[in-house]
């Protein structure tokens, strides 16, 4: 997947920086300390098609809800993927292919 260049993009009227990343063991990633300035969310470069949604919804769910249980993200993200993914989303510029 060509890397997502640093996005600056607001969730839950907080700022956050979207970008790619080689994170081993991990689809992504998302700084949610509340103390922490210049916040980041990291997709993993290898994260493609359908599971790139997943995954950039996923890590924006726990950053606009950090209350919610992995479970509650796990199934908010791959609903909300496969509903996008069936009225057609695709990411030309990221290289979907799925």
């Amino acid at each position: 997947m060509p890397e997502i260049h640093p996005l600056r993009i607001k969730i839950g009227g907080r700022y956050w920086t979207l970008t790619s990343a080689r994170i081993p063991g991990f689809d992504g990633l998302a700084e949610n300390n509340p103390k922490t300035r210049n916040k980041h969310i990291w997709i993993n470069e290898s994260t493609k098609g359908k599971d790139l949604l997943d995954t950039i919804i996923h890590e924006c769910a726990h950053c606009f809800e950090p209350r919610w249980t992995e479970d509650t993200i796990l199934q908010f993200g791959t609903e909300l993927a496969e509903i996008l993914w069936k009225l057609g989303y695709r990411s030309t510029d990221l290289g979907d292919e799925d």
